[in-house]
């Protein structure tokens, strides 16, 4: 489990230097304001996995009066979502404008947090090129706790549940060769038994480039063992508006025809069935005898199903 802490400057250099200042001498991974800096590190195991610092300077026009600055995750855990937890201790701290120098590649990551950004990006001599970044007043969000996968915060006063290693999911409404549907069907810690649902899993958790479309290609291969046929892009909407802020990415994929027996990953243990359209809500109901539970998404598949044809 991960911890986030306040840290002494002493505990972060390492990562600095192996993040921020690789192939150049240790001492460059000491900043100047270092000793009247807050220090927040990343803790796993005895070890700091990332860290992130706050000097007490003014931005150029005096509107922020915190800099952030050593913003590093360990590169084995690069893309996690570790980055984002740090900021949130952050936030849950220091209600006041904060401003970096952000490299250009991040500025995505600080503008989907709030941030702005002010000017024209500018080249740090022996760095790269940089863009100022700004969080003006009290950042909305706060982190409240976090386990190995989730984290929670608060934000504008509402709890919500965020993954660690982003936030987007690809479903897919699969129908195969005999326009049956395709269902997958698995136990679910958190209901305590298995449910049935569409086939569907993460994107861009492990690969942040990955298209959505060749995750959905994917997570069907996987679980169901289907590939082909014709894929039409639905929908983008929210998994579970009230909770989190996670996305779904909604995908038809008509025709599609066995490849392999399929059943998820390692540990996941998934059945597979392929009911036909007009007996999807019996075979609902039967399920629902037997003990096991639907995701509601399953009846609007058919729905979907119904407007493609109409198309």
């Amino acid at each position: 489990m991960i911890t986030i802490r306040r840290a002494r400057t002493q505990e972060i250099i390492d990562l600095r230097h192996l993040v921020l200042r690789s192939g150049r001498p240790r001492h460059t991974a000491f900043f100047d304001g270092d000793a009247r800096a807050r220090h927040w590190a990343a803790v796993e195991g005895g070890r700091v996995t990332g860290c992130v610092s706050l000097m007490p300077t003014p931005d150029p026009e005096g509107l922020a009066g915190w800099q952030l600055r050593g913003m590093a995750v360990h590169p084995e855990l690069q893309g996690r979502g570790l980055g984002r937890s740090l900021l949130a201790a952050v936030d849950a701290e220091v209600p006041e404008s904060i401003w970096c120098n952000a490299r250009t590649s991040a500025a995505g990551f600080y503008l989907g947090l709030g941030w702005e950004q002010i000017g024209e990006p500018f080249v740090i001599e022996g760095i790269g090129p940089h863009i100022r970044m700004r969080r003006t007043g009290t950042s909305p969000h706060a982190l409240l706790g976090a386990g190995r996968f989730l984290q929670l915060e608060s934000q504008a006063g509402w709890e919500v549940c965020r993954r660690r290693s982003g936030h987007r999911v690809v479903g897919v409404v699969a129908t195969d060769t005999e326009g049956r549907l395709l269902l997958v069907e698995q136990h679910r810690p958190p209901v305590g038994g298995p449910v049935i649902e569409l086939p569907a899993g993460l994107w861009g958790d492990e690969d942040a480039d990955e298209p959505a479309l060749a995750a959905a290609q994917r997570e069907l291969l996987e679980e169901c063992g289907h590939g082909g046929g014709t894929w039409t892009r639905l929908a983008d909407c929210p998994a579970s508006a009230g909770m989190t802020d996670e996305s779904m990415v909604l995908f038809a994929a008509v025709g599609v025809h066995r490849i392999s027996d399929g059943g998820g990953v390692a540990g996941e243990d998934i059945r597979v069935h392929a009911v036909p359209q007009a007996e999807v809500m019996d075979f609902l109901r039967k399920a629902g005898s037997r003990g096991c539970s639907f995701d509601g998404r399953v009846p609007s598949a058919l729905a979907w199903l119904h407007w493609l044809r109409t198309q």
